[in-house]
């Protein structure tokens, strides 16, 4: 195959909408979490999305109904996670049987691994990943995650193209596609700095110790996975997983309550303003293929 040329392709009503709720304001329907926007550094930012008579918020995909349960940055509260889908389950009777996370996941095995956590030293700590890693406790959802900008970068970079993190707990890799009963997958790990676009994934490679810079440089996107996932044909995906928002996808949602919600954010709200929030290959990637989600 051969990359397809990116064009000026418009959004359909029913991707502004999912887009949107992913980019805007994601709420937890039915759990305990509180709602809260996407770009939240909370685990409470999360969703269930629907298309029948389930709770306002939660969706069944595919043919089977299946519902998928999403969650923005993680940060390690694995345990808060799972019990606000099993609150869920216990007030609404519907279970989740997959469960997408966005990014700042955390897969933090050992103390070791806080030295590669690229954020101030009082908010590293150890949090639940490493009870998953070892065995001690077991995720009770199939549980399918990218990279934001706050994770373990000497772990993941050991499973560049994805792989089993722990058990029953799914990287997507750098960027990568996965089928999980009938419902394809596309994630794009990292966040967009566009000084490293043209640089490849070195960072740790060949037992070289991570740099300062590294550890950083480890979680940016490189247009080598860009272009892996242009080779994908448009329309063919039915999630798509990024951790920045596509640029200009602020057009599509409700702008007002972004601003009410963010109005502290003078950084973020003058971005939105000049229509520069946002990772400009994630935009490209939304129009190329078109998925029927899109969550960041």
């Amino acid at each position: 195959h051969t990359p397809t040329h990116p064009h000026t392709h418009t959004p359909t009503q029913e991707q502004r909408r999912a887009t949107a709720a992913a980019g805007g304001s994601k709420r937890a329907v039915g759990s305990a979490m509180d709602s809260s926007s996407s770009s939240s550094s909370s685990p409470s930012n999360s969703t269930m999305t629907t298309t029948s008579t389930q709770p306002t918020g939660v969706e069944t995909v595919g043919d089977d109904g299946m519902v998928i349960a999403v969650q923005g940055c993680a940060h390690g509260e694995l345990a808060a996670i799972y019990a606000s889908l099993a609150e869920c389950e216990r007030r609404h009777g519907f279970r989740a049987q997959l469960l997408l996370c966005c990014g700042d996941f955390q897969a933090v095995r050992a103390a070791t691994d806080l030295n590669h956590l690229a954020c101030p030293p009082r908010y590293r700590a150890l949090k639940d990943f490493h009870l998953y890693y070892s065995g001690e406790k077991v995720a009770p959802v199939t549980t399918v995650f990218i990279g934001g900008n706050h994770e373990a970068s000497n772990h993941l970079q050991e499973i560049p193209y994805g792989g089993w993190a722990a058990p029953n707990i799914y990287y997507l890799g750098h960027a990568g596609v996965i089928r999980f009963g009938g419902i394809r997958i596309g994630g794009l790990s990292g966040i967009y700095k566009r000084h490293d676009l043209r640089y490849g994934h070195h960072e740790g490679r060949h037992g070289r110790p991570f740099s300062e810079k590294d550890i950083r440089s480890c979680y940016h996107v490189r247009e080598i996975d860009e272009f892996r996932l242009s080779l994908l044909r448009p329309d063919r995906l039915d999630v798509f997983l990024s951790h920045d928002w596509p640029q200009g996808i602020t057009r599509y949602g409700d702008l007002r309550d972004v601003f009410r919600q963010k109005r502290r954010c003078t950084d973020m709200l003058e971005e939105m303003s000049s229509h520069t929030l946002g990772s400009p290959m994630g935009a490209t990637l939304l129009h190329l293929l078109r998925p029927r989600y899109w969550f960041s």
